[in-house]
């Protein structure tokens, strides 16, 4: 990242699990305004879990998500349907776009 340009997406910590299964471990990730990123990744890695948790389509147990530096996730995990901004879409089966 551009030290005169904040990231558009910012995940800090985040921790996603089913039971036992954990899918998403203390995972930070930054993706800069203006660009695009691709994430692979075999089946089960947390590719859509990580996509599912951006859109608020699923909580997250720890960890922020901020979108244009505006944390979406409440103190109790929920995301705070609000707060994620409206251009914010999927594309195809698994992309991220911003209109």
């Amino acid at each position: 990242m551009m030290a005169d340009k904040l990231p558009k997406i910012a995940i800090k910590g985040l921790h996603k699990q089913f039971g036992e299964k954990i899918v998403l471990n203390d995972l930070d990730l930054e993706v800069p305004d203006g660009q695009s990123m691709v994430i692979i990744g075999g089946s089960g890695t947390g590719k859509s879990v990580l996509l599912k948790n951006i859109l608020g389509l699923l909580s997250p147990e720890k960890g922020n998500i901020l979108i244009d530096e505006q944390n979406v996730v409440s103190s109790t995990g929920a995301l705070s349907f609000s707060k994620v901004p409206k251009e914010l879409i999927i594309i195809g089966g698994g992309y991220i776009g911003l209109e």
